[in-house]
């Protein structure tokens, strides 16, 4: 860098020499100076008194405000409203952890206290209370284990059911009709189950079963009718009793195909309230029986309900009653779904 006045090697931008041998050159630069720690002092007042203004904890209104000097008050609010939230969060870790380390100094002196007594009685039978102290240290052990395996097991569950609702190709439609697809094929409810062909039908009821019993082998429990067992008059013509397979259906009359549509409607129905009930997708503290909901959501509903796993909101309460059994009355259900497939 050089001197601005004598072009000599220079850090700044005139140098030391010509400063002192040029005294208008001096006076300017000390002019200029002061005018601009005058322009400073300024503005760092009206800083702090934008500041004062934004930081205002009375909550004072004014009318000469400015729209700038209001958009920093309300950020600075925020600002601080953020600074309470993390200084309350923290006091809420620390709560916590004051109150875990009084539970665990409790539980501490429960079995000092514990020990105390069981030294008194191993004077009696010192045998006897060694195996009692062992047996209840594994059962300790065995509980902290099985914790841990049913944390493991719920997240492997939860994982393998999002992996099953993708398989499935689980949508929401706009359609009014059927507002629900399942593998690009319609979710069959009570208010389509005439109006459609009988071979979609058919194929819809069959993949909401195969969903069912793949849901359930992941979550380790049993449906209450886990199969599609024929009418009786197709088991006279030799069916086997298993899983119904479509392609096994040849020619049927319409009296027995509406026969069978209703009864895999019902099965359907009842393992769905079964499912939700496991999911805890129904309030636990409300009674209803597959009926009421069946009225209330139908089955395209219900399913969707299931998949989403959200609680279902009930409006008819009924009596208590064993629908979660298999024992629960098949006939009532099956009454119902043929009147509504009647209406």
């Amino acid at each position: 860098m050089q001197c601005q006045i004598c072009r000599n090697n220079s850090d700044k931008f005139y140098c030391a020499n010509c400063i002192r041998t040029s005294p208008q050159l001096a006076m300017t630069l000390r002019f200029k100076l002061l005018t601009v720690q005058d322009e400073n002092k300024r503005l760092n007042k009206k800083i702090d008194n934008i500041l004062n203004v934004s930081m205002d904890k009375n909550g004072t209104q004014r009318e000469d405000i400015s729209a700038g000097e209001r958009l920093l008050k309300t950020r600075m609010r925020r600002v601080n409203d953020l600074k309470m939230r993390k200084k309350n969060g923290q006091l809420k870790i620390r709560i916590s952890n004051v109150s875990n380390s009084i539970d665990k100094k409790r539980m501490f002196i429960q079995k000092l206290k514990q020990h105390i007594t069981d030294f008194h009685m191993s004077k009696i039978n010192p045998v006897h209370q060694h195996k009692r102290i062992i047996r209840e240290h594994r059962h300790e052990e065995d509980d902290e284990r099985l914790k841990q395996v049913q944390i493991v097991l719920t997240k492997r569950q939860r994982q393998n059911i999002e992996s099953l609702n993708q398989w499935f190709v689980i949508n929401k439609t706009s359609s009014m009709d059927i507002p629900y697809t399942l593998l690009f094929q319609p979710v069959i409810s009570t208010r389509t189950a005439n109006k459609l062909p009988p071979g979609l039908v058919k194929n819809s009821i069959f993949t909401m079963f195969q969903y069912l019993k793949i849901r359930t082998t992941i979550q380790c429990t049993q449906l209450p009718y886990p199969t599609m067992k024929p009418s009786s008059l197709l088991l006279e013509e030799g069916q086997h009793d298993r899983d119904y397979i479509l392609r096994d259906i040849v020619e049927m009359i319409d009296e027995t195909v509406t026969e069978s549509i209703v009864m895999w409607l019902t099965k359907l129905t009842i393992n769905m309230v079964y499912l939700c009930q496991v999911n805890h997708n129904l309030p636990s503290q409300e009674h209803t029986d597959p009926v009421s909901l069946l009225e209330q959501f139908d089955v395209d509903g219900l399913f969707y309900s299931l998949y989403l796993g959200q609680l279902l909101p009930l409006t008819n309460k009924s009596q208590p009653n064993s629908y979660i059994k298999p024992t629960h009355s098949f006939q009532n259900m099956f009454d119902a779904i043929t009147d509504l497939l009647e209406d």
